[in-house]
């Protein structure tokens, strides 16, 4: 059995570095990416188990692809088998959020203010169910 391969699509460079490091810990092969441009090549290349994504990319210079869903999108048509849960991890507490990721066929939305082990939680659970064809 391989190891589950986890891309981390986060802006701010220490959340992101944070996420690699206790993902990694967990045993997951971790690919972590600050901008589209790059999650669409590490996407392409590495092929994600599991993509936890921030909604707001602020630090992509590409302005059409600073929003999280557009990405989502362009992985969804780009990849030959897009099946992947994705997990929001952001600050964003709207009900216009919950609506859109049950739209969009988010795994789970984990609030940056959680605690951090949330965050592992649902990511193993989401792996979990994945590989045995559970859908969420």
């Amino acid at each position: 059995m391989s190891i589950p391969r986890v891309l981390v699509v986060e802006d701010e460079r220490v959340t992101r570095s944070l996420l690699g490091r206790e993902l990694k810990a967990q045993g997951y092969d971790v690919v972590t990416c600050a901008i589209a441009s790059e999650a669409i090549q590490a996407a392409h290349e590495q092929k994600p188990d599991l993509l936890i994504l921030d909604l707001t990319l602020n630090a992509d210079p590409l302005e059409a692809m600073r929003e999280g869903f557009m990405l989502l999108g362009w992985l969804r048509r780009m990849l030959p088998d897009p099946i992947f849960p994705v997990i929001i991890n952001t600050g964003d507490h709207s009900p216009e959020l919950e609506a859109r990721a049950k739209a969009e066929n988010i795994y789970a939305i984990v609030r940056k203010d959680d605690e951090p082990r949330k965050l592992l939680e649902v990511a193993a659970q989401a792996l979990a169910d994945s590989a045995s064809g559970v859908e969420n």
